[in-house]
This record gives C-alpha cells, sequence and structure tokens, in this order.
C-alpha cells in the first residue's frame, strides 16, 4: 500500500477513545490522559465518570468513588473538558446505565444502590434477584455483574436522573450509555405473572429452558419441532416486554437531554439482530427514533472476516445517522490487526474510529507507531 493511499486515509479518519474510570483516579493520571489525546490528536474523548454506582465527579445522586478519598477537590471530568472542549475535542461522559456493580463483595457507601434500593434488580429464571448472586452465581451465569430493572419506573428515573446531572452540570457534546441492556436471556424473569401474560400473552417462567438459547426468527422455522417451535415463539414474543423496557429508558434519557445542550450517544454492540433477542438491546429502533444520536459499536475481534461481518451489519445505519465504530486494541498483536481494520472501516464509509481504550493503546508503542505512519494519529 503506497504512502500517499496512507496518508489520504488518514486525512479521512477522526479517532477516538474510551477512557476507563481506573485511569481518572488521581490529578497525575488525568493530566497523562488529557496529555496524550493532544499529541496523539485523539478528537473524540469519552471518560467513563460512573461506574459501579459510584461517581468520578461531585454528585448529589451517587456516592464518590473511595479513590478519590484521598483528592476531596478532585473533578477528572472537568480537568478534562476545561482541557479539551475549548481546543474542540468532542466530549463524551461515559455512564455505566444499568450495571450497578461487579465485584465480589457489595459497596460500603449506604447509599451505594445495592444498600439503599435492594429490591431494583433484575431476577433470573429462578426469580433470583441479582442483587442476592454470590461471585460463584455470577461465574457460572457468565454475566457481568449486577443490572437493575428497566421495567421499574424509580428505576429508569433514577438513572435518567444520573445523565441529566452530568449534562447540566458539566454540559459535554455528549453522555455516553455502556450497559444498556440486560445480561442475558435468562434474566428479567417476574413473579407478576399476570402482567406479564396480559402485556405479552405469555407467563415466562413457562418458557421451557431449551429455548433460552439465543433465538433468532427463523428459529421458529417448520424444520423444529413443533413443541420447541412454540417455545421459541414464547421467548421472542417476552423478549419484546423486555426490549421496549429498555427503549422507554433510552428515550427517557433522551428527552430529558432536550433543554441541554448534551446529546446522547452508546456503546452498543455490533450485531444488532444478536444484540436485541440476546441482550433486549434494539439500538436501531434508539436511532430510528431519534433517541440515540450517535451509536458507537463495539466491533472487537481481530478476525478480519468476522470484522467484515460486523461492517455488513452496519453500514445500514448510516441512513439513521452517523455511526462511530468501536475497535478493541487490548488483544494480542494489535499492531497487526488494527490496521487493517482501520483501512476496511475506511472502505466501508466509517469516518470516526473509537479505540478501547486508553490504556492498552498507550502501553502499545508498536501500535501507535504504526498508526503515525497511517497518518491516523499524529
Amino acid at each position: 500500500m503506497s504512502f500517499l493511499f496512507l496518508f489520504i486515509l488518514g486525512l479521512n479518519m477522526r479517532t477516538g477513545v474510551w477512557i476507563v474510570a481506573r485511569d481518572l483516579r488521581t490529578p497525575e493520571s488525568t493530566l497523562e490522559v488529557i496529555e496524550f489525546v493532544k499529541k496523539h490528536s485523539i478528537r473524540v474523548v469519552i471518560p467513563q465518570v460512573a461506574v459501579g454506582g459510584y461517581a468520578y465527579y461531585p454528585s448529589e445522586i451517587l456516592p464518590r468513588t473511595p479513590y478519590h478519598s484521598d483528592y476531596p477537590d478532585f473533578d477528572p471530568l472537568r480537568m478534562i473538558i476545561d482541557s479539551l472542549k475549548p481546543e474542540g475535542f468532542e466530549i463524551h461522559a461515559w455512564i455505566n446505565t444499568l450495571l450497578y456493580w461487579s465485584l465480589d463483595t457489595l459497596p460500603d457507601a449506604p447509599n451505594h444502590v445495592c444498600n439503599a434500593h435492594p429490591d431494583w434488580f433484575i431476577k433470573d429464571d429462578e426469580l433470583v434477584s441479582l442483587r442476592d448472586y454470590s461471585p460463584e452465581d455470577k461465574r457460572l451465569k457468565g454475566i457481568d455483574g449486577m443490572f437493575l430493572d428497566p421495567t421499574k419506573p424509580e428505576v429508569r428515573n433514577f438513572v435518567t436522573s444520573v445523565y441529566l446531572e452530568v449534562a447540566r452540570k458539566y454540559q459535554p457534546d455528549f453522555v455516553h450509555l455502556d450497559f444498556v441492556r440486560y445480561p442475558g436471556n435468562r434474566f428479567g424473569f417476574t413473579e407478576d405473572r399476570d402482567t406479564a401474560l396480559k402485556e405479552t400473552g405469555v407467563d415466562p417462567l413457562l418458557i421451557h429452558p431449551s429455548a433460552r438459547a439465543y433465538a433468532p426468527r427463523w428459529h421458529t422455522a417448520r424444520t423444529m419441532d413443533l413443541i420447541e417451535r412454540w417455545y421459541r415463539w414464547k421467548l421472542m414474543k417476552w423478549n419484546e416486554r423486555r426490549a421496549e423496557a429498555v427503549t422507554i429508558l433510552v428515550k427517557q434519557i433522551s428527552d430529558s437531554l432536550q433543554k441541554t445542550t448534551t446529546r446522547l450517544s452508546g456503546a452498543v454492540f455490533p450485531n444488532p439482530g444478536s444484540a436485541y433477542y440476546y441482550l433486549a438491546q434494539d439500538w436501531r429502533e434508539w436511532q430510528n427514533n431519534g433517541s440515540l444520536n450517535v451509536p458507537v459499536p463495539m466491533a472487537y475481534t481481530y478476525s478480519p472476516k468476522r470484522f467484515d461481518e460486523y461492517l455488513d451489519y452496519l453500514k445500514e445505519r448510516f441512513t439513521y445517522g452517523p455511526v462511530y465504530l468501536g475497535i478493541g486494541v487490548w488483544m494480542e498483536r494489535a499492531e497487526n490487526y488494527v490496521p487493517v481494520e482501520i483501512k476496511s472501516a475506511q472502505r466501508y464509509g466509517f469516518n470516526t474510529i473509537v479505540f478501547f481504550d486508553f490504556g492498552n493503546l498507550k502501553k502499545n508503542q508498536r501500535l501507535i507507531n504504526r498508526l503515525v505512519r497511517m497518518n491516523v494519529l499524529k
């Protein structure tokens, strides 16, 4: 590939980076983030400011992260916005939406949602709350942690208030959704069987476990056993209720931002179909109805074939507005696969790519050197 082509590719490509909260624990580490993105002209900056039910900024809603206990006046989001926004950097304040705790022991803060509202959490197919899961339960079920239940109006109001607080206090360009989904399709069951039956025509507690594997519509094809197709149909009807609850939450957050200058972006899964059926994450609908201004699909893979499959799924979404593309840089030999993926992204029409994450990009000097030669980074 010629140097001229690489140079032109770089001119037409804008870069961004997710910054996980551990890189915002001290004033020194935050300053390092600011200096890095300025040096390499990374124009889209997505700092994580609420994670695990704790705030990495002075909040009137969430408890303050214990990592800032030695820095009572420290505000990393304010540092980032004051340093970068006047120079035209695009700031997305990243907030975990429904995942509110992941560690093996419960949080200490009495006003943490785990302690203040233990009834707010999703239940599994045995009606066990994720709030009561042991570390072994989480590992066996393969979930990230404790998710709030978006079917509860009080949960939606609480979550929305966090996004609105950040938008009003800091005026970032965007507030950024993450974990705005269910942890899987074995979760979200309810003991309120009468309501579920009235709304969906399905009693979710009678859905056979065999149907709870990934179930796209073609799994109801006539080649399947009639009873199996019946169970799969019931699963899909019930999943519509879960997806509707998440969609209502996203719209509520979006509507709350209307009187601010801040818009809504979000990290989403790159295959919209499986995201909907397995996780109730119907982000195409969020984009279609104008709630989600900028989806950022997390196309994390080192496989060129799989990456291009993701882009095939995503190219139609350009019709509905801008789509940024997330590329993972933490996997082994990222310096080899990431440049190839950037070229594919350019070929498919993406002009903004976002690296996950800052810490792994910073320590991979070989990847940085390659991206500088491609004129993707400065």
